[in-house]
């Protein structure tokens, strides 16, 4: 069997990959509900680097003349 295993990163370690200045807005973020996906295990949460890219694909912003609008995913999640 062969594949590529990329380590869970732990609260901190995501939070400074996505660049947030504490561990603070992620846990807001769970507790409301929202982005990004993470894992519980046990008493432990972990966030898988394939969500956090997700997260921030699903997050850009595509600029427009005379405005702003958020990429198709965003879009059509908001859509419903």
């Amino acid at each position: 069997m062969n594949f590529e295993y990329e380590r869970n990163l732990t609260e901190k370690e995501a939070a400074d990959w996505l660049g947030y200045k504490s561990v603070k807005t992620l846990q807001n973020r769970r507790w409301a509900g929202l982005p990004p996906k993470y894992l519980k295990l046990g008493r432990a949460v972990r966030y898988r680097p394939q969500d956090l890219r997700e997260f921030m694909d699903e997050s850009t912003v595509n600029p427009v003349r005379g405005g702003h609008t958020v990429s198709e995913p965003a879009q059509q999640a908001t859509r419903h």
